[in-house]
């Protein structure tokens, strides 16, 4: 009998790729965005309520501290918008 082999495709999106470094992002929600000419900076919200923000650069991938400031910006319009954020 023949074993089964788990051939990985590229990446479909940059949000793929992201995932595939990162599977606790799996499932978050992207509470926000900002991009330069050099790269990215997203912050996501985890489904345990914690933000993860990733630095996306030509270099790669990388985690970045989420200040605390933007944390309560961020849960205070989570809360407000509800069932609505999703």
């Amino acid at each position: 009998m023949k074993r089964m082999r788990v051939v990985e495709t590229e990446p479909q999106s940059p949000f793929e790729a992201i995932w595939r470094q990162f599977p606790q992002l799996k499932n978050s929600v992207c509470v926000g965005r900002m991009s330069w000419s050099g790269g990215e900076l997203r912050t996501f919200r985890t489904l345990d309520g914690k933000y993860v923000q990733i630095k996306s650069t030509r270099e790669g991938n990388e985690l970045e501290p989420v200040p605390s400031e933007e944390i309560e910006i961020y849960e205070s319009v989570w809360k407000h918008l509800g069932s609505r954020a999703l």
